[in-house]
């Protein structure tokens, strides 16, 4: 390097290029690194759709599940078809598509269907064992309503458990769908036939032709909200296509309340729980509390759905010991003797 001015100018410049090419190599090697991770993420990509078609690929029996032990063939939330993918948070445990077999041969291990299947299957066998006993048969004297009720304490429970076990099968969407009208078919059952005890002991004391006036007209609300069930889409609309029949059992509640209705008189508060713990229930299921909060940590146990079946049997419940209640004071002699519209015909 010399001191003169015109070899600090060309030092100058030699620096300067030194510079420029040390940028063009950093920019360089910045663009060939982007360029390797576009190609890896492009090679993931590829990979997760090729991965996915195999997975939803049908498998024909239990046994041609791909894996090594049970439990490693159940799939996470993203691996299962769309019409599966109901609940965002509940995000493994998942079942893969299977055959009746393998639907079946599923009670033999846990996933996030277990709780569903097991709270309502285990109410059917329950009630099955106890029909000889579950009411005071050799007392009730009212026609048909004690079987409307049994059958209406069964309907929910069967619906359920066909739904929730089969909801797998490797036929897709259609078999899926029936089975889900085939579960909302045993709500609306239980939901509008299993009150007929309830209402029919609010008017036991009206004019028969009065009576026949109110069930028909309350037989049509209910075959109405069976036709919104059956077809509306979304979550909320199902529950809401029983806000009619809702409404009515409201009223029969004030009428059993006034001077003029009838019932037994300890009623009452079954009366209310049996609503009551199905409008929470549902709430719940809908709303996807506790799991919303904790997504992954509640797959297979107190996940929404998890608590909305208890609670809808304990309201079953509360249904029961209302009827068995209305049951035995309507077959009594004595039913309508302190009712001020039965006094005043």
């Amino acid at each position: 390097m010399t001191f003169s001015e015109n070899g600090f100018i060309l030092d100058d410049k030699t620096m300067k290029t030194k510079d420029e090419e040390h940028s063009l190599n950093k920019c360089s090697a910045v663009a060939n690194e982007d360029e390797v991770i576009r190609r890896n993420s492009e090679n993931l990509r590829k990979e997760f759709i090729l991965g996915k078609n195999n997975i939803f690929q049908r498998i024909r029996s239990y046994e041609d599940a791909p894996r090594s032990s049970v439990g490693s063939s159940l799939l996470h939330f993203p691996e299962v078809p769309p019409h599966l993918r109901f609940n965002k948070y509940v995000l493994g445990h998942y079942r893969p598509l299977l055959d009746i077999r393998g639907c079946i041969a599923s009670l033999a291990y846990w996933h996030n269907e277990t709780i569903n299947i097991l709270t309502h299957a285990v109410p059917i066998i329950f009630i099955l064992l106890l029909i000889p006993r579950i009411l005071p048969w050799d007392v009730i004297t009212i026609p048909f309503l004690p079987v409307i009720h049994v059958a209406a304490c069964l309907a929910p429970w069967v619906g359920s458990t066909f739904y929730h076990l089969f909801m797998c099968h490797n036929t897709g969407q259609t078999v899926y769908a029936f089975l889900l009208k085939f579960d909302l078919f045993g709500i609306w059952f239980t939901q509008t036939l299993g009150a007929l005890v309830t209402i029919c002991s609010a008017i036991h004391c009206f004019e028969y032709q009065t009576k026949r006036l109110l069930l028909v007209f309350y037989i049509l609300i209910c075959i109405l909200s069976l036709y919104q069930a059956m077809t509306v889409s979304t979550t909320w609309g199902r529950r809401f296509a029983f806000t009619a029949p809702f409404s009515i059992r409201v009223l029969c509640l004030m009428l059993r309340l006034s001077p003029w209705g009838g019932g037994a008189p300890n009623t009452t508060y079954y009366v209310v729980m049996q609503d009551l713990l199905a409008i929470i229930g549902g709430y719940i299921g809908a709303v996807n509390i506790p799991e919303k909060w904790y997504p992954g940590k509640m797959d297979l146990v107190f996940n929404s759905h998890h608590i909305m079946h208890v609670l809808v049997v304990a309201a079953v419940y509360q249904m029961h010991k209302a009827a068995e209640l209305d049951l035995v004071w309507m077959s009594s002699d004595s039913a309508c003797q302190n009712i001020i519209f039965h006094q005043n015909l």
